[in-house]
């Protein structure tokens, strides 16, 4: 009777063992499965997000080279502007302060356009995993017609 209890003692000790070593790796795998789905929500939001960016700096450099910036452009761009301030890195925002500082002073583009093209360029193809570029950033600049 006592081996019979102590035979009983033991498979309730193996089953709490058991119950609670599944327990903590459950909250184990859960907390890293959270956590990588938030990295992974935040790098989407922040590749979302230069992506517009870039298209926005994009039709600044052919708007102003063609002589007229549209109101929808102009949204776009101060979207553009806001959105680097919360995500940019430290030369993305130094950059973009000193190209708004020259668009207000009406001095229009400068040098730091293209640097701040390539830095968007640059950090969005590290986040998406692809190989990096030196390739020169181009924009085609085109005057739309009438079909009259």
């Amino acid at each position: 009777m006592v081996i019979s209890l102590i035979k009983i003692a033991i498979t309730i000790a193996l089953a709490a063992i058991t119950i609670t070593l599944a327990v903590i790796g459950w909250i184990v795998a859960h907390k890293f499965t959270s956590k990588r789905n938030v990295d992974n929500n935040r790098r989407e939001l922040i590749t979302n997000c230069f992506i517009d960016v870039y298209h926005a700096l994009g039709c600044l450099v052919a708007g102003c080279v063609a002589g007229r910036i549209t109101s929808e452009v102009s949204y776009d761009l101060n979207k553009a502007f806001a959105s680097i301030q919360l995500f940019g890195n430290d030369e993305q925002i130094e950059l973009a302060n000193k190209i708004a500082k020259h668009i207000s002073d009406k001095r229009g583009l400068t040098k730091e356009l293209g640097v701040l093209l390539e830095s968007l360029r640059n950090q969005l193809r590290k986040e998406l995993n692809m190989p990096e570029t030196q390739a020169t950033i181009f924009h085609l600049n085109m005057s739309v017609g009438n079909d009259s």
